[in-house]
C-alpha cells in the first residue's frame, strides 16, 4: 500500500485524543497560528505513554478480550451510527489531507527546471536541505514573520559556497524544498508578493518595498487545528480575524484611519489603554505583533492625531483570512 506520511495519520489519532481529557507533556502547541515549529511536526501526543508498565497494558489486553472482540456499539443503533459516521468523517478528512499535500508537491516538482544547474546531485540535495532546515526554524523563531526570499537565496549561494554561480540552482532547490515541505512535514512554502503601502506624500510606513516573501501554512484540516493549537495563538487569531474583517468591510479599499479601527474594537470591549482579560496589552498586539506578521500595514502619513495613522491589508492577513472565511464568520453570527 500506499506510505502515509506521519504528520498525515492525525485524524485518526485526534479520536485517541479527545477521550482522554488530562494534557500531556508530549501535547505539541503552536507558535504561529499558521504553521508548527519543527517540535510539533510528529503528530499527536500517544495517549499511552511509556511509563506505564508492560504487565498493566497486557492485562488490560486480556481483560478486553474477555470482555469481548469490541466495545464499539452495535452499528444499527443511534450511537452506533453516529460513531460510524465520525470515524468515516476523519478518514475522507484524512484523504482529503493527504491529496492537498500531493498536489503541492506535484505542482512544486512540475516547476524544477530542466536546465542544468552546473552543480553535482549531491551540492544540489545539501542546498535543499538547507532551504528545508532556514525555512523551518527561521519560521519558528520569527513567530510567523513572512521571510523574504532574497534571505534564502543568500542561503543556497551559502551553502554552495563562493565561486559557484547560484543562478540556475536557486529556482531548482526552492521548489524542491516546497515539495519536500509537503510531502514530509505536511506544509505548504507558499509564495507571496509582499504588498506595496499606497500612501501619498512624504511618508514612513512598516514594509513599504515590493519584493517576493515565503510563508508556511499547515495542511492540517481545520476542524483538527484546535486540538494543537496554542490557547495564546487562538486568541491572537481570533483578533486577526476581527481586524483584518474590519478593514475588508471598510469600503475604503481595504484601509481605516487608527482612530475608526479603535473605535469599532471599543464597541466589541476593547477599551483603549487598558488590559483585555483574554488579549492582554492588545493595542500592542495589533500594532507590533500583527504588523510584524505582516498581517496589516501601519501606515505613518505624518505626526499628529490617530487620523494620521492608516491600518492597511498586508500580503499576509490577505491570503490567511480570506473575503470568504469574513463572510462565513458574519453568516454564523447572524445564526447565532
Amino acid at each position: 500500500g500506499a506510505i502515509i506520511p506521519k504528520w498525515a495519520g492525525a485524524a485518526s489519532n485526534a479520536r485517541r485524543a479527545t477521550s482522554n481529557s488530562r494534557p500531556t507533556a508530549h501535547t505539541p502547541a503552536f507558535t504561529s497560528f499558521d504553521a508548527p515549529p519543527l517540535q510539533t511536526m510528529n503528530g499527536f501526543p500517544e495517549m499511552e505513554g511509556p511509563s506505564r508498565p508492560p504487565q498493566r497494558r497486557k492485562a488490560k489486553r486480556a481483560r478486553a478480550s474477555d470482555e469481548g472482540p469490541s466495545q464499539l456499539p452495535p452499528p444499527g443503533s443511534a450511537s452506533g451510527a453516529s460513531t460510524l459516521r465520525a470515524i468515516a468523517i476523519d478518514q475522507a478528512t484524512a484523504r482529503a489531507c493527504i491529496d492537498e499535500a500531493s498536489a503541492i508537491e506535484r505542482e512544486a516538482t512540475g516547476r524544477i527546471p530542466e536546465t542544468s544547474t552546473g552543480v553535482s546531485s549531491l551540492q544540489l540535495e545539501r542546498a535543499t536541505c538547507e532551504v528545508v532546515r532556514y525555512m523551518l526554524f527561521k519560521w519558528s523563531s520569527s513567530h510567523g514573520a513572512p521571510i523574504n526570499k532574497a534571505e534564502v537565496a543568500e542561503v543556497i549561494q551559502k551553502t554552495l559556497g563562493e565561486g559557484i554561480p547560484s543562478r540556475n540552482v536557486t529556482p531548482n532547490a526552492m521548489a524542491r524544498a516546497q515539495a519536500r515541505l509537503a510531502k514530509v512535514y505536511g506544509l505548504h512554502m507558499k509564495e507571496l508578493q509582499k504588498t506595496k503601502a499606497r500612501h501619498s506624500g512624504p511618508s514612513q510606513s512598516s514594509g513599504s518595498s515590493a519584493q517576493s516573501v515565503y510563508v508556511l501554512r499547515t495542511l492540517l484540516p481545520r476542524q483538527l487545528r484546535p486540538l494543537v493549537q496554542d490557547e495564546r495563538e487562538a486568541a491572537l487569531r481570533s483578533l486577526a480575524i476581527v481586524v483584518v474583517g474590519l478593514l475588508r468591510l471598510s469600503g475604503a479599499g481595504n484601509k481605516m484611519a487608527k482612530g475608526a479601527l479603535w473605535e469599532h474594537l471599543q464597541g466589541l470591549g476593547l477599551m483603549p489603554n487598558e488590559q483585555h482579560e483574554v488579549f492582554g496589552d492588545w493595542e500592542k498586539l495589533i500594532t507590533e505583533t500583527l504588523v510584524k506578521r505582516r498581517y496589516i500595514i501601519l501606515e505613518h502619513k505624518s505626526k499628529g492625531t490617530d487620523q494620521d495613522e492608516v491600518f492597511m491589508l498586508a500580503e499576509n492577513g490577505a491570503d490567511a483570512i480570506s473575503e470568504n472565511d469574513v463572510k462565513d464568520i458574519l453568516d454564523a453570527l447572524r445564526n447565532q
